[in-house]
């Protein structure tokens, strides 16, 4: 791995309720406009982050 990478390691937020998917997507274009180089999400839905 080059050095100087973003790495980003986001797991699943059940606390968000209704918003779940609307925040995921929101997370997931904010780490791209972060520079993030690599997104690990883990848990339920969290697939929609990416």
């Amino acid at each position: 791995m080059a050095p100087k990478r973003k790495i980003a390691v986001l797991g699943q937020m059940r606390w968000l309720g209704d918003l779940l998917e609307e925040q995921y997507l929101h997370i997931g274009q904010y780490a791209v406009s972060q520079g993030v180089d690599y997104l690990l999400t883990y848990g339920h839905r969290t697939d929609t982050i990416g």
